[in-house]
């Protein structure tokens, strides 16, 4: 299981460089604002895990007159966001787990890039759709099961345990969706080549994303360091890594 408190602590020591290394996160937030269809009707938004305002900053000119509610767990991530887009009288931030937030109704929820650290998506996704207005849309990206699949096979080769997410696959995610409500997906893959394999794990650890679990059994050691970097150099020579992203769009059908 996902220690929370790590991740609040990883993300807040991330914050001051996170946008000069996530470039992935800034492609999905841009892929999911021309996903998302400018309404007028479109007046209460919140967003789950603002971060340093990437997606923020295309929501507020793309439903300029908005009220917004920003939402993320680190404090750090909540500053910069401020600093980045600034503050209005409609706009409400809030430092907090997102996974636990159940205030409002709104017309739009959206969320880039962070539902892969939730511990009970089905009761978090099911907790959103019933605080959209109807016609209201919960819209987000996340990561596939196929993502950093060359990390999490290296891990396991060179025995090392907790160090990889379980992330969501789509027939999970579409489960925890109830019926009535229309979906829109899709999924793309990125693949990125670094220079070398301490260099991903700077980006990692650049971004926040250094990843603790319950289960990290086994700490990583220059021994293990070294036969992670080997597996790669065997298996094609250089240090490429998977992205697997998936977006989704669901609207709650209008009720007259």
């Amino acid at each position: 299981m996902i220690e929370k408190s790590s991740v609040r602590q990883s993300f807040s020591k991330g914050a001051k460089e996170y946008d000069k290394y996530a470039f992935i996160q800034k492609k999905m937030a841009l892929m999911l604002g021309e996903k998302l269809k400018n309404s007028e009707l479109q007046k209460t938004i919140l967003e789950i895990g603002c971060g340093t305002g990437i997606l923020s900053e295309i929501l507020i000119k793309k439903y300029k007159n908005s009220n917004f509610t920003f939402i993320d767990i680190s404090e750090e991530m909540i500053k910069k966001c401020k600093d980045k887009i600034g503050e209005n009288i409609s706009w409400n931030y809030k430092c907090c787990d997102g996974e636990k937030f159940s205030n409002g109704n709104f017309d739009l929820i959206c969320s880039n890039a962070v539902f892969q650290w939730f511990t009970n998506l089905k009761e978090s996704i099911n907790s959103y759709l019933s605080m959209l207005n109807s016609g209201g849309v919960l819209a987000f990206t996340t990561f596939g099961p196929e993502n950093f699949f060359e990390f999490s096979e290296a891990a396991k080769n060179a025995g090392i345990d907790g160090y990889s997410l379980d992330y969501f696959s789509y027939k999970k995610i579409i489960s925890y969706i109830p019926k009535g409500y229309k979906v829109d997906f899709n999924e793309i893959k990125i693949e990125e080549e670094y220079d070398s394999f301490i260099e991903f794990l700077r980006y990692i650890k650049k971004i926040g994303a250094v990843i603790r679990t319950t289960e990290n059994k086994n700490k990583m050691s220059l021994k293990k360091f070294k036969a992670m970097e080997e597996y790669f150099k065997k298996k094609d020579g250089n240090f490429k890594i998977t992205n697997h992203i998936y977006f989704f769009i669901i609207k709650k059908e209008n009720i007259k």
